[in-house]
């Protein structure tokens, strides 16, 4: 039992670490659904003067949402909803891609483990239980992005959709690896 989830974590993983490099390096549609500023180093700048730290910010903020300009209708409709982070040359290192492969193996071992305690035998009832699994991480992990903070339809359906590729092929790797034997107990 222990070398076949090792063996569906590792090779799971690497299903889903390679779709992920092609998903965003290879096909254009998760560039297509990301926007640009009309100047970015002026944006950049102006951003960089008003941040503390890396982090998520949002303007309005909660306190300023509720502040007497709020009430006063000071703020437009607007909502920014934005990542700084001051790693921006990371991608030239190592360390993200090591670190997107662990992420990949952790969660492809969940998922041999789910598959370990999973009642069906049959090769593609397996795989559907892990794609039952991948749809639901996807709607509830995509989803709440665009009825919080105002995602647009195109990314978050980019966004669903190379989850459950992706996992869909680590599936197809899982269901073959936990043996039938397995599955049963």
């Amino acid at each position: 039992m222990c070398k076949s989830i090792i063996k569906g974590a590792l090779l799971g993983g690497i299903a889903i670490y390679l779709w992920t490099m092609i998903s965003w390096m290879v096909l254009p549609w998760h560039c297509a659904t990301l926007n640009h500023f009309k100047n970015e180093g002026e944006v950049t700048s102006v951003l960089r003067e008003n941040v503390g730290t890396a982090g998520i910010y949002v303007a309005p903020s909660q306190k300023a949402a509720s502040s007497e300009d709020s009430k006063k209708g000071e703020f437009d409709d607007t909502l920014i909803f934005v990542a700084i982070s001051d790693k921006a040359n990371q991608y030239k290192t190592p360390k993200p891609y090591i670190s997107s492969f662990i992420t990949d193996v952790i969660g492809a071992a969940f998922l041999a483990l789910m598959l370990f305690k999973c009642s069906e035998v049959a090769y593609w009832k397996r795989v559907r239980v892990v794609m039952y699994f991948a749809c639901a991480l996807a709607v509830l992990g995509s989803l709440p992005q665009w009825t919080w903070w105002g995602f647009p339809s195109g990314y978050v359906a980019v966004d669903m959709a190379d989850q459950i590729i992706g996992l869909f092929f680590a599936a197809l790797i899982l269901a073959r690896i936990i043996p039938k034997s397995i599955v049963k107990s």
